[in-house]
């Protein structure tokens, strides 16, 4: 059985690597500031995130401020341009108070979201065609082995996703026994068909616009996250470089995978993600 894995919290993280506490006015102007940017990375580039979002955020502002401090900023300036990109460390804290922000967003939008909006008028037209077909299929056709099955699935069916899928199914059979159905003058509307097609479009689409907000929040926060993993990574690499002949300065500079992920026992079988995004 796999287990699923929880993101470590702040909680757990070196009390060091702990620098700040939210800041709403701050988080807020770089979400802003950096949203347009965030947005053009193509698609095919965005990760979904493998560490608790706001300790990654916490741990990135933490290293910014380790590169920072006066007796280590000068050195890496000697790096030339081709080799170390300096704006790097102010894009990681840009990126890492947009990755804050937009996580908290996330998950006030989530949390304010107790359930998707269809309209009570059409879902309520689309209670009663249902109820109508599935009455006339049934008497009809319940006793046909090829579509018993189907018809006893869809009285399973609740919810709004549900009922949009049961609509269209209901809406197939008519198409599909309509010799048989129209028979029956009383309870066989012609129209039945094309309207169960069309409030199953409407409920798709009130559903696809009530999770637009949230889908969109998340991700901007997968954005953000991939570029605060990748600066990141980045920043470490150079560090470790610059620091190579001073271990204990060199040590500071501590991988996120590392950071958020403490070392397992040997016989682990949950082997720590890696610090950066897969190659797309």
């Amino acid at each position: 059985m796999t287990r699923l894995r929880t993101y470590p919290t702040i909680l757990e993280m070196p009390k060091e690597h702990v620098s700040k506490s939210y800041d709403p006015s701050l988080a807020k102007a770089c979400l802003e500031e950096q949203e347009a940017t965030l947005r053009a990375i193509p698609a095919g580039e965005v990760a979904i995130p493998n560490s608790d979002p706001v300790s990654s955020a916490l741990a990135a502002l933490a290293l910014v401020d380790l590169v920072r401090a006066p007796d280590r900023a000068p050195r890496y300036k000697l790096l030339p341009v081709e080799l170390f990109d300096p704006g790097t460390v102010d894009r990681l804290e840009k990126n890492a108070w947009a990755l804050w922000q937009a996580h908290l967003e996330a998950q006030i939008a989530s949390a304010a979201e107790t359930s998707v909006k269809v309209p009570p008028e059409i879902f309520q037209k689309a209670m009663e065609l249902k109820g109508h077909m599935q009455r006339l299929l049934e008497y009809h056709l319940g006793d046909h082995s090829a579509v018993s099955g189907e018809l006893a699935d869809i009285r399973l069916g609740s919810g709004y996703s549900d009922l949009a899928s049961d609509l269209v199914r209901c809406a197939r059979l008519l198409d599909l026994y309509k010799a048989e159905l129209q028979e029956d003058r009383k309870f066989y509307h012609p129209g039945d068909a094309a309207l169960a097609r069309s409030l199953a479009q409407q409920i798709l689409e009130a559903l696809r616009s009530s999770l637009r907000g949230k889908m969109s929040l998340t991700d901007l926060r997968n954005r953000a996250w991939t570029m605060v993993a990748r600066d990141y990574a980045e920043l470490i690499e150079v560090s470790h470089f610059l620091f190579r002949k001073q271990p204990e300065e060199k040590a500071r500079f501590v991988p996120l995978r590392a950071l958020l992920y403490p070392r397992r026992s040997s016989g682990s079988s949950d082997p720590s993600p890696p610090d950066t995004p897969p190659a797309s």
